[in-house]
């Protein structure tokens, strides 16, 4: 009774020490996302639209991978908000994934994005003036709306753009075909934010081009610092693997405590010793006793044999004389005259009808002289 209660005592302390480390070790915290990234909650985060798409059944996701593993020709839109890091390789990859007949829409307040857009100055206020923009085609002034001034760029017109979103300043918002699909560039990220998405016109002017979009939908988070990580472990949160881990080490302590003993295991002398030279006395003894002196010599010209097929493709039914002419390719001339005496002496000894130990022993020994130098070619 007293050794079980002392077995529980130290399986209720193991338990107590595992979850004292896993709280110190894995606390959970609040997850620091980035800027506008569809998973963050936060105020510049841009979960509302996100979860609201799905809401309304919309098939969206996260893209957490590169541009290049980007599906062709599925008709679907990439929803890019305001990415770091993109190059000019990217951006021809992008261009060529549009170009099969996907979209984009591009939230960004740069000058240039690629050669789909340009943007300069307008003499309009960078930021902290209200402004009145239009939704709709350019001279449609129907749909206005109030609108938070973040941005002093205006897209510069040409042939093949089409105005989504413009100001007394200029275009905010445009669209233009590229090959099968279309590429979209909103100067307004800010807007998408959960802070202002909901302030003045911002949902009113946004929304009716993101409930446009048809097939797949994915939200970019590749380019927010969001990416697939190699490996199983990724998969799994870190609380889980921590409690694994305790528990791969607290089956080990108890291996420990239940093994009579960790170890090398010795083999026995006396075993190696009567597996080494006792054996081979013993077998010899028994086939002297029982008088096999045939079939002693049998095994050892079928071993012979055995070895010219491993070392030189000899046939084990090969004549005497194809024996001798494979090892006159390697061997000397007098270990050919020793090889055709011992050969001799075994066609002797099997015409014979005696064959005696003392005739037995001379011509093994004879034998293995070539049996220690084929084991060694």
């Amino acid at each position: 009774m007293m050794r079980v209660a002392k077995e529980h005592i130290l399986l209720g302390f193991c338990v107590c020490v595992f979850l004292v480390l896993g709280y110190f070790f894995v606390k959970p915290d609040v997850p620091k996302w980035p800027s506008y990234a569809a998973s963050s909650a936060d105020r510049d985060g841009v979960k509302g639209l996100f979860t609201l798409m799905k809401e309304k059944g919309y098939p969206v996701k996260e893209w957490r991978q590169e541009w290049r593993f980007l599906a062709e020709s599925q008709q679907g839109t990439l929803v890019v908000i305001k990415p770091a890091g993109v190059s000019e390789a990217d951006l021809d990859l992008i261009h060529d994934w549009v170009a099969e007949g996907n979209h984009v829409l591009w939230f960004d307040n740069r000058s240039r994005i690629g050669d789909w857009f340009e943007a300069e100055g307008s003499g309009a206020p960078a930021e902290g003036e209200t402004i009145t923009a239009f939704s709709g085609a350019e001279g449609d002034r129907s749909g206005s709306w109030p609108a938070a001034g973040y941005t002093s760029l205006r897209i510069v017109p040409g042939g093949d753009i089409e105005p989504l979103i413009t100001d007394e300043h200029g275009m905010l918002a445009a669209r233009k075909e590229v090959g099968e699909g279309t590429a979209a560039l909103f100067l307004v990220p800010e807007w998408m934010r959960n802070e202002t998405i909901l302030e003045q016109g911002h949902f009113e002017l946004i929304w009716p081009y993101l409930s446009s979009l048809e097939g797949p939908v994915w939200f970019d988070e590749y380019y927010h610092g969001l990416r697939v990580q190699p490996g199983i472990l990724a998969v799994y949160p870190a609380w889980l693997i921590a409690v694994l881990l305790q528990l791969a080490i607290a089956v080990l302590l108890w291996l420990w405590y239940k093994g009579a003993r960790f170890s090398p295991a010795y083999t026995p002398r006396e075993f190696t010793v009567r597996r080494g030279d006792e054996t081979l006395l013993a077998a010899a003894g028994w086939y002297e006793r029982r008088r096999f002196a045939y079939e002693a010599l049998e095994h050892q010209m079928q071993y012979i044999r055995h070895l010219f097929r491993e070392r030189w493709g000899v046939r084990t039914d090969a004549s005497d004389s194809q024996l001798l002419a494979a090892a006159r390719l390697h061997w000397s001339a007098e270990e050919i005259r020793r090889l055709d005496e011992l050969l001799q002496s075994w066609r002797n000894a099997r015409q014979s009808k005696q064959y005696s130990s003392k005739q037995l022993l001379e011509d093994s020994r004879r034998a293995d002289e070539f049996i220690l130098k084929l084991e060694k070619e």
